[in-house]
């Protein structure tokens, strides 16, 4: 507590005599714990907890301690198990020792308060493999990289340097950090130790030792020089865009977890989402990053991105707090702007209400603001998923929104994403109220010649009851309810923006013919040739495509009622038969020859 005395003196010759004192505040009443009782009743957010005894949270009682300042006398050891918490609204002195166990929290309210001594000890557990990297973050001052795994030797350690050069002509690149002390604020990543191995995921358990961080938290973020929103690629032939150098790895800096959304809020010079590694799948012969070229790479579609609108990687994937000791990425604003500024952590982004159990998943708690949302797959053949979210969040505009909508990784690897304007978008944010005649527009990369699904792999508000969910194939004509079942297609290599859309409603509009309308034209095929029947209106033009989208043969003008398409050098496929109407109706029919 900070107290304020305030002196009206007035000389009297040689003395001086005080004629009105005033204070404001209080010191605050202290209770004493002894090691079994406490001296004046459990301590409160007005009393000084005073520890001349041990204590252990799951223990002693009440447990978890709300305090207005914490001492720790010489000798004496504190121990706050895993789950719960200590929420000091200022000072620790800690003279003796406190021990904070993985998945347990310190929280201070006071960005200002005095914290003594450094015999204190945070945990935390990550279950890796030898190849797994964790990203990481100290909550303690002073503490060396290297002794992340004491008494194991650690695997490879890095931080990233946003505007260092790279070996594919780019910015942005890997630097070795083994040894380095950590910096409050910035993220490191360390694979496993070599003890380990790729088939059995091991605990790997961290001690950070030293004095609590604790307030205002300013680390150093960049921007490189790349502002080309032009498509080009590096010196590998993968896309780099104007943002692959904008990236910064930062971290939680305190013992306890902080809300992404207010880290967010409170820092308008990064874009509105976080991305954590959630280190789930093994290096393999994948597409190379874009800053460099490896024979084995990690996915980007491990990193676990959330903004205001919730999770890309669904509802059951991350509660929407940074756990403490965890390190993430920002992507630092375009522009004009420096290209050397620092992003805040402060107490008002920490709570004891915050599960710290989160170091990489568990459920979306983020529901005080009106969302309805949906999570898209792409899946391949082998099963292998891409996801997307599209949501309708109160605070969302049909714009690029900060809070709400996160750019989609670039790269070769199978993806899918929404678009707003030429923005590509993991997760977007849409206006509410729901607007059933809404569309998004929805882009895909698709890495190899092949089968695939779109399919909803979660929803949530009104799309939980009676709200249907189509995709609509714009080359093929067909809108598909995808709420009932994947919608599956074939396609070759590329990347297509123009294909799919995400509506609500089966309606007619344009040209677009749906797969439940009655069939007003026959499509028959027989040896290389097809031939169309039409029962209402002439036919003015038909297209014929092969499964992969590409384009076999074209008959325009045909101003009639029948036609047969002669000569098709195809065999044992399936194909696409696009047929236009005079009266602009446009119906597609799979046939094979």
């Amino acid at each position: 507590m900070q107290i304020r005395i305030t002196l009206q003196v007035d000389r009297v010759d040689e003395v001086w005599a005080i004629d009105d004192i005033k204070i404001e505040g209080r010191i605050p009443v202290s209770t004493i714990w002894d090691g079994s009782n406490w001296s004046a009743g459990y301590p409160t957010t007005s009393t000084k907890a005073i520890f001349d005894g041990d204590y252990d949270t799951s223990v002693d009682l009440p447990g978890n301690i709300e305090a207005c300042e914490c001492q720790i006398k010489t000798g004496r050891t504190v121990d706050v198990a895993t789950g719960d918490y200590f929420e000091i609204q200022s000072n620790i002195y800690n003279n003796g020792i406190m021990n904070v166990a993985d998945n347990a929290s310190l929280v201070q309210i006071n960005d200002d308060a005095t914290n003594t001594g450094t015999n204190f000890n945070y945990q935390r557990i990550a279950t890796i493999r030898l190849n797994d990297y964790v990203y990481w973050s100290s909550p303690v001052d002073g503490f060396n990289v290297s002794n992340i795994s004491t008494p194991i030797a650690n695997g490879p350690t890095y931080i990233w340097d946003g505007d260092a050069p790279n070996p594919n002509a780019g910015q942005g690149y890997w630097i070795n950090a083994a040894g380095n002390t950590m910096i409050a604020g910035q993220g490191y990543i360390v694979r496993g130790p070599s003890s380990f191995n790729d088939t059995t995921a091991q605990d790997l358990t961290a001690i950070f030792s030293g004095k609590q961080n604790n307030g205002i938290v300013t680390p150093s973020i960049v921007r490189g020089s790349d502002t080309n929103t032009a498509f080009h690629t590096g010196t590998n032939g993968i896309e780099v865009t104007n943002l692959s150098d904008n990236f910064n790895l930062v971290g939680n800096p305190y013992p306890s977890a902080i809300s992404a959304v207010s880290f967010l809020a409170a820092n308008s010079n990064i874009e509105g989402a976080v991305r954590l590694w959630s280190h789930g799948t093994l290096p393999a012969t994948i597409a190379n990053p874009f800053y460099a070229s490896y024979v084995y790479n990690y996915t980007p579609n491990d990193y676990v991105t959330c903004n205001a609108s919730g999770v890309v990687t669904g509802p059951a994937a991350f509660n929407g707090n940074i756990a403490a000791g965890q390190g993430f990425f920002v992507l630092m604003n375009d522009g004009a702007a420096d290209t050397s500024q620092t992003v805040t952590f402060n107490n008002l982004m920490r709570s004891k209400s915050y599960d710290n159990t989160n170091f990489f998943k568990n459920t979306d708690t983020n529901t005080e603001i009106e969302k309805h949302r949906i999570w898209l797959d792409i899946v391949n053949s082998n099963n292998q998923s891409v996801r997307a979210l599209v949501g309708y969040i109160e605070g969302a505009t049909l714009e690029k929104d900060r809070l709400y909508d996160a750019y989609a990784s670039g790269g070769t690897t199978q993806n899918i994403y929404s678009l707003v304007n030429t923005d590509k978008l993991c997760i977007q944010g849409r206006p509410v109220p729901f607007d059933v005649n809404d569309t998004v527009e929805l882009g895909i990369h698709i890495p190899s010649v092949g089968n695939y699904s779109i399919a909803i792999a979660a929803v949530d508000g009104l799309f939980e009851t009676n709200q249907d969910i189509y995709l609509e194939d714009k080359l093929l004509n067909v809108i598909h309810n995808i709420k009932v079942s994947p919608y599956n297609f074939s396609s070759e290599i590329g990347t297509f923006e123009e294909r799919f859309v995400l509506r609500y409603t089966n309606a007619t509009l344009g040209n677009t013919t749906f797969e439940n309308n009655i069939n007003t034209v026959i499509v028959a095929s027989n040896n290389n040739q097809i031939s169309i029947k039409s029962s209402v209106e002439k036919i003015n033009s038909v297209i014929v495509f092969d499964i992969l989208g590409r384009e076999i043969l074209k008959s325009t003008d045909v101003n009639q009622t029948e036609i047969t398409l002669k000569n098709i050098n195809v065999k044992n496929q399936t194909l696409i038969v696009k047929t236009k109407l005079q009266n602009g109706e446009i119906i597609s029919r799979k046939v094979i020859l």
